[in-house]
């Protein structure tokens, strides 16, 4: 069955929110676009086997461009050990702070639904801040 352009919008955003957010972890934790520290277990990755894990999980358009909720994750942590959310917690906490864990926890209840329009924007806004941050 051939993508909707609502899908391929929303897969053009993920590409470029994705990008923009392993790219800002890199350079956070490493001080450079070539490798970044998973955010649950401290193992350092190269970017490009780098995900962009979400703390609260789904694919739901409340959560999936939230950048509180999304972080550099390895392969392992995000696919194979359901986002090691134990340990994900704990980190948001000591970033965040309580308030805004507590304010990720409740996206899991909320229903939006975004519009191709709102896709194409999102991609534009987060192709932006990627050439942004690679060119800083």
């Amino acid at each position: 069955m051939a993508k909707s352009e609502r899908q391929k919008a929303k897969a053009c955003a993920w590409k470029w929110f994705s990008k923009y957010i392993r790219a800002r972890d890199c350079l956070d934790t490493m001080g450079d676009l070539k490798h970044g520290i998973c955010i649950t277990c401290d193992n350092v990755i190269r970017f490009e086997k780098m995900d962009a894990g979400h703390f609260i999980p789904g694919r739901s358009d409340a959560v999936l461009f939230d950048e509180h909720n999304t972080h550099g994750q390895c392969v392992s942590c995000n696919r194979f050990k359901q986002g090691m959310w134990v340990s994900y917690e704990k980190a948001l906490l000591s970033k965040y702070g309580f308030a805004e864990v507590a304010r990720l926890k409740e996206l899991y209840f909320t229903d939006v639904k975004l519009t191709e329009l709102e896709f194409r924007e999102i991609a534009d806004y987060y192709r932006m801040k990627y050439k942004g941050v690679c060119n800083g």
